[in-house]
């Protein structure tokens, strides 16, 4: 099984998890790191180190981040330097961790859950167009 450990400034990553158990239900091997303005760098790698240290037990860790350079991304690839069982994604989203968190159990390795991760993130984002006709219908409608 992979863990996932969900990390961002502020409240992002207990969000992000509290939105995977509104949908799914509690999820075993998931944790959430915040970042908050009164945490240093050196507690958020702690606390960091201390969710990886909860997932020792799993085949592989899959870190999701908020933001690709932030403290969080940047704290989680010093601890993912250190062991090759850690995958780092920064610019994660609801899509994303959903596509982590339902597909873990169906990939082989993390690599290959990090990709499908990837893959849902490029997908779920769009510009909304409205559709012309419908536009001047409602127009003539009023």
């Amino acid at each position: 099984m992979t863990g996932i450990i969900v990390t961002g400034h502020g409240i992002f990553s207990e969000g992000m998890v509290s939105a995977i158990d509104l949908l799914g239900g509690k999820q075993e091997y998931l944790k959430y790191v915040n970042f908050t303005a009164s945490m240093s760098t050196g507690d958020l790698n702690s606390q960091l180190e201390g969710a990886v240290l909860e997932l020792d037990q799993c085949d592989h860790i899959l870190i999701l981040c908020d933001l690709v350079g932030g403290s969080p991304f940047k704290e989680a690839a010093v601890i993912a330097s250190k062991r090759k069982d850690i995958t780092v994604i920064g610019g994660a989203n609801m899509a994303m961790l959903i596509e982590a968190v339902f597909s873990r159990s169906v990939c082989d390795d993390g690599h290959e859950l990090a990709e499908r991760c990837v893959a849902a993130l490029v997908q779920s984002a769009q510009i909304f167009v409205p559709v012309e006709e419908n536009i001047d219908t409602e127009e003539e409608e009023l």
